[in-house]
């Protein structure tokens, strides 16, 4: 029983992490746009899927695994879907491109078209992300649709 408890604390920790986490960059995004307009692109759809997916199976397991009295598959199911859980507070904030005429935002990254050096092809997933590069070395991954946006906004500013 102590490894159930262990994985609940494990798990709660991990979903007041994220927590905090997404009021922190909330509160950034707002700083950063400063009261000045900002469009929305939401590209969270297939990873909140498989995120909801895989809580479903984690907190299913656990209960399977009570049902039959194997605590250890309970206590792994349950961190399972503990972080599952968690990691859906930050996807508004890590699968969104947040934007305006000046600068864009992805999760805490905030970066102005102009400073972009360049854009780099995922080797593992070509047809769906994509990197912006920045001058000081920092990357930022956009969907490719989001990528299409910041190119856009990008070429407007030269």
């Amino acid at each position: 029983m102590f490894i159930v408890l262990f994985s609940l604390l494990v798990g709660g920790v991990m979903l007041f992490a994220r927590f905090k986490e997404a009021q922190t960059t909330k509160e950034n995004l707002e700083k950063a746009f400063n009261g000045k307009s900002y469009e929305v692109y939401d590209y969270s759809k297939y990873v909140r899927i498989l995120y909801i997916c895989l809580m479903i199976l984690g907190f299913g397991s656990a209960i399977y695994a009570f049902m039959i009295s194997d605590f250890e598959s309970v206590a792994v199911g349950l961190i399972i879907g503990l972080i599952m859980l968690a990691e859906q507070l930050i996807i508004p904030y890590k699968y969104v491109l947040y934007y305006n005429d000046t600068h864009f935002a992805v999760g805490n990254k905030l970066s102005r078209y102009k400073s972009i050096k360049d854009f780099e092809e995922l080797k593992f997933a070509k047809s769906f992300f994509v990197r912006a590069v920045t001058y000081n070395g920092e990357t930022i991954p956009l969907s490719r649709k989001a990528y299409e946006i910041v190119k856009e906004h990008k070429e407007k500013k030269h």
